[in-house]
């Protein structure tokens, strides 16, 4: 019996108990140790470095027929490889998890958790004219002719509309861990979420490739299990492609998730940019996971037409940038049967909707530098924001604000600050903006409301003439990693959106 999540937010906060290596969920009564026939509810399950897999998988099965268990449902039902580590997903009874996690050859237990998608909000304009000027109140998008064309972009969600014609064939199915491995999006929160990064009319990211990796199913839920699958799948699919590749993760838990945390920790080792959530609580970002993620690009909320950050949106220190967020309108699965809703498109708010500008733009930035890797795209998506802009900027969060840098590029002039690395973009005044929108090498998209019409113009390519400053990311969260022996027990979560 799993616990109950929300798939960005609500989770499950976590503490050691007795046994030293296991981080029992805190909101849930223990289960009676002796009581072997108790539920059996999932693991994940981390091996140590160098560990014997084979000699502990033995020892598995044999407790799985032995008599103190032989009543009990006990499978391992999924094994992970995510290149210099490795790990499995057990099913067993929390008993025989706590065994487990006494053995030498494991470093890490976690129990799953579900996943859903929440409630949204409607009536809305797109977010695209903000992300490419560096003051509110512009109608153009202006952004780099390569539009992230050889990008692949993984929205690891609850799958995509591959045939939506806004993708251009550009939409594929990577891989889905859920419904027996059928494609499709039953829910329309990741066909929203692969819009904003690259669909032709609301898209940041005009001609990336969207990739779904479906986790989550047609109502929204899905499991611990399944948002690491979909992890280890594009860690390994970009390894294979060779091309530069962009997570995007709307999703997210309460507390410290260690093996969440060391999977993207692995991701960004391979090139990898991932771009996570900052969560729709209204609380510190640094409570929650994969907000807390340090390797992670970490997104808020703004509303683009006022620039004040909506009072759900999550804050604090952990937090690189806030995005468009409020009233965003993308591609969607639905029929019209609800308002805002007119089959072909939808109007939500959320960080779920912040992220995927962000997402877009570092497939943007990865377009125009493939060989710069994950550092530099995220040192310069960081250098390139609009500081101090944010009118209502919650405690210890960074005032930064999205921004593509219009026609500018992303070489030496990339940083629209005085300062080279300050992300400092009110230096840049209304008329140097106006002349950025409408100046050579990018193509502009005309936002007329919330209707967004695109109309790329051919364009020039021209580079900038000096290399950004790279900037060391900094984080003050809270010090919750227990260490990398401990056990942790996923988190409940619920989706930014």
């Amino acid at each position: 019996m799993r616990t109950t999540c929300y798939l960005f937010a609500l989770a499950a906060v976590v503490a050691v108990c007795d046994a030293g290596k296991f981080i029992p969920n805190t909101h849930k009564r223990s289960l009676n140790r002796r009581d072997a026939s108790a539920d059996s509810k999932t693991y994940i399950v981390v091996y140590a470095t160098d560990a014997d897999k084979e000699a502990h998988q033995a020892w598995l099965q044999n407790k799985f027929v032995s008599s103190e268990y032989e009543e009990a449902s006990t499978a391992v039902t999924k094994s992970y490889d995510f290149l210099t580590w490795n790990a499995y997903a057990l099913t067993a009874p929390e008993e025989l998890a706590l065994e487990v996690a006494d053995r030498d050859n494991i470093d890490t237990v976690m129990e799953s958790v579900d996943y859903k998608v929440t409630d949204v909000e409607n009536n809305a304009v797109p977010g695209l004219a903000r992300t490419s000027s560096a003051n509110r109140g512009g109608t153009t998008y202006s952004f780099p002719s390569s539009a992230g064309q050889g990008v692949d972009a993984y929205v690891i969600d609850t799958g995509i509309k591959t045939t939506h014609t806004e993708f251009e064939g550009r939409a594929t199915l990577g891989k889905s861990f859920v419904n027996n491995g059928q494609g499709g999006d039953g829910n329309g929160h990741g066909t929203h979420v692969a819009g904003t990064i690259g669909s032709k009319t609301f898209g940041i990211a005009k001609k990336a490739n969207l990739i779904a990796v479906r986790v989550l199913d047609a109502s929204g839920a899905g499991s611990s299990d399944t948002v690491l699958s979909g992890i280890e799948f594009a860690i390994s699919a970009a390894k294979a492609s060779g091309r530069p590749s962009v997570i995007n993760m709307s999703l997210g838990g309460q507390g410290d998730d260690p093996v969440t945390t060391r999977a993207l920790d692995t991701a960004k080792a391979n090139g990898i940019v991932a771009v996570v959530a900052a969560g729709n609580e209204g609380q510190d970002a640094c409570n929650t996971s994969p907000a807390n993620v340090a390797s992670a690009i970490t997104v808020a909320a703004i509303d683009p037409r006022t620039d004040q950050m909506p009072a759900f949106s999550n804050f604090g220190t952990c937090v690189d940038i806030a995005g468009p967020g409020v009233d965003i309108q993308s591609t969607w699965i639905g029929n019209g049967a609800t308002p805002g809703d007119n089959g072909l498109t939808n109007i939500i708010s959320g960080t779920s909707m912040s992220t995927p500008h962000v997402a877009g733009v570092a497939a943007l930035i990865y377009a125009e530098n493939p060989n710069g890797g994950a550092d530099n795209v995220i040192s310069t998506l960081l250098n390139i924001a609009t500081a101090g802009k944010i009118r209502n900027v919650k405690r210890n969060t960074p005032n930064k604000i999205l921004f593509n840098n219009g026609a500018a590029g992303f070489g030496s002039d990339a940083n629209n600050g005085t300062t080279p690395g300050d992300g400092a973009g009110t230096a840049t005044d209304a008329a140097t903006d106006a002349a950025t929108e409408t100046a050579p090498a990018t193509a502009t998209t005309t936002v007329d409301g919330a209707t967004s019409t695109a109309a790329e113009d051919a364009a020039t390519t021209t580079e900038a003439a000096t290399t950004t400053t790279r900037k060391t990311r900094r984080r003050g969260r809270k010090n919750k990693n227990k260490s990398n022996k401990a056990k942790g027990k996923a988190k409940k979560a619920k989706s930014s959106q």
